[in-house]
């Protein structure tokens, strides 16, 4: 179920799926770094697209 939490909601759909953050980061084409940062809370709304890492840049 969704919360509309970024951190939260990625967090739960990786564990039900069975996906590590380094398969996410794959399957999206950033790094591994970059999805800990999102999960972990570390990474600001603006920053979202603005890393290097970023496949939305």
């Amino acid at each position: 179920m969704l919360k509309n939490n970024i951190e939260v909601d990625v967090k739960v759909k990786c564990i039900e799926s069975g996906m590590t953050q380094a398969q996410l980061a794959e399957k999206i084409k950033t790094t591994s770094p970059y999805v800990n940062r999102i999960i972990a809370g570390r990474c600001r709304k603006q920053d979202l697209c603005t890393d290097a890492g970023s496949p939305w840049i």
